[in-house]
């Protein structure tokens, strides 16, 4: 099945060469493409052309990013302080203790998405203003892990922006975030 690339609609052309870019695609993941002209030029006779021929691509991440999955040129790549990645899989779940048997009753729901929360870290004003454009957008983001797994997300509870740390060249600062797992916008 195929299926258009988010915000892909309508590419121009420079010298016969169109550049799409699918922020969406699973890093690690071979994805298949193929590009189709269609000249509207003409209203309701519109010319589209055959399918070119199809071209794999598979992405690869060295680092964390978020990104706005809406607008892709909303996004950056991000710097995580290391050993304050947590993510973890809840279940709704109650646990009874009937009278009269040794071992409890569990009643369980299905498993729910991978929550998590890590301290984020922005070495300069262009890196810590993105992020807090990230921040305030209260929607969707895509998270990609370095190790090539991604989740749509929303950030969740306080965004704890901490003090400046370190000095001149090595001066950081920190945020910690929290959040859970949501739906493909």
């Amino acid at each position: 099945t195929w299926a258009d690339v988010r915000g892909a609609g309508a590419v121009a052309q420079v010298a016969g060469a169109a550049t799409v870019y699918d922020y969406e695609a699973q890093p690690g993941l071979a994805s298949k493409y193929r590009v189709g002209q269609k000249d509207t030029s003409q209203g309701v006779y519109a010319i589209n052309s055959a399918w070119s021929s199809v071209q794999t691509v598979t992405p690869v991440l060295t680092t964390f990013w978020l990104r706005n999955p809406i607008d892709g040129s909303i996004g950056m790549a991000i710097n995580v302080k290391e050993g304050t990645w947590q993510t973890q899989i809840t279940e709704n779940s109650t646990t009874n203790y009937p009278l009269g048997t040794q071992f409890p009753l569990v009643l369980a729901d299905t498993l729910k998405g991978e929550d998590g929360s890590a301290t984020l870290m922005t070495t300069t004003d262009a890196t810590e203003t993105a992020l807090q454009a990230l921040m305030s957008l209260q929607a969707t983001l895509l998270l990609m892990s370095s190790d090539s797994r991604m989740w749509y997300v929303r950030v969740t509870g306080p965004r704890q922006k901490g003090i400046p740390q370190g000095v001149g060249a090595a001066a950081y600062k920190e945020w910690a975030i929290t959040w859970v797992q949501v739906a493909q916008p």
